[in-house]
């Protein structure tokens, strides 16, 4: 589990798809963060607990690898971007 900072104007919905990629995680922070009462608590400030070892499909933890294919003589050649973001700023 790790530990997230709410800045101002974000709520549990936009820490669900943030953190997890889906609002459906909504009810997965309040799970994990007892001292939030709904989903409409102020949480700007707070400290929320999450989950770091998922990150869901849509998440905007991570950037997807871009990929650049070339034909050459002897089929397919390419490179990589590899670089891998993890901050959430």
């Amino acid at each position: 589990m790790a530990k997230i900072r709410v800045k101002y104007g974000q709520n549990i919905s936009d820490m669900a798809i943030q953190l997890y990629g889906s609002i459906e995680y909504s009810f997965k922070i309040l799970a994990d963060n007892p001292t939030i009462t709904n989903l409409h608590s102020d949480i700007v400030g707070m400290d929320l607990v999450y989950d770091d070892t998922y990150i869901g499909m849509y998440s905007s933890r991570f950037k997807l690898i871009n990929a650049v294919i070339t034909s050459s003589t002897n089929g397919y050649s390419g490179s990589f971007d590899l670089s891998f973001d993890l901050s959430f700023d």
